[in-house]
């Protein structure tokens, strides 16, 4: 985990490293069949921002800076499948906030470049993943995650998709 005065961020494969470790553990250990060894947890992902924040009297490094903004990275992990594409676990409530996980926040106001650039640090990660390995009954398997962004809103899909204009629709 990495904290400065304006963000906190995760390391990704250790987020999802750790949601699958209890998700099987936790959560469906006895429901998973030990002679399928691999696995795939996918979740859907996502940034948007906010602001009207109060402001306090935060001292901030960066003079761009104001706990006005917040600038937020998610996850939600939905369900666990086998390789025959059964669903082993689903979440049953995706749009709660029990199963979220925040990759990161940062005290910054949503722009154009500030989106980008952090919608590339994960797709980065994302691309990177390997498999969790998980020891369930005594037998390791094997989790591999696949993450959909799904959690946006229309300016960050206009902004992804470089869309210029917000009359056009980007379905």
């Amino acid at each position: 985990m990495t904290v400065t005065n304006i963000s906190a961020e995760v390391k990704l494969d250790a987020l999802l490293s750790h949601t699958a470790l209890r998700i099987c553990k936790d959560i469906i250990r006895e429901r998973l069949d030990i002679s399928v060894l691999n696995y795939t947890l996918i979740y859907k992902w996502g940034c948007d921002g906010s602001s009207g924040h109060s402001l306090y009297k935060q001292p901030f490094e960066d003079p761009d800076s104001t706990d006005e903004y917040m600038f937020i990275i998610s996850l939600v992990p939905i369900r666990l499948v086998n390789d025959e594409q059964k669903i082993i676990w689903e979440n049953p409530r995706p749009s709660s906030p029990r199963f979220c996980r925040v990759i990161k926040f940062i005290y910054k106001k949503e722009t154009e470049t500030l989106i980008k650039e952090e919608c590339q640090v994960i797709e980065k990660q994302i691309m990177e993943l390997e498999p969790t390995q998980v020891e369930v009954k005594g037998v390791a398997i094997s989790i591999k995650h696949d993450l959909i962004m799904s959690m946006i809103d229309g300016k960050v899909c206009n902004v992804l998709i470089e869309n210029k204009s917000t009359q056009i629709s980007h379905m």
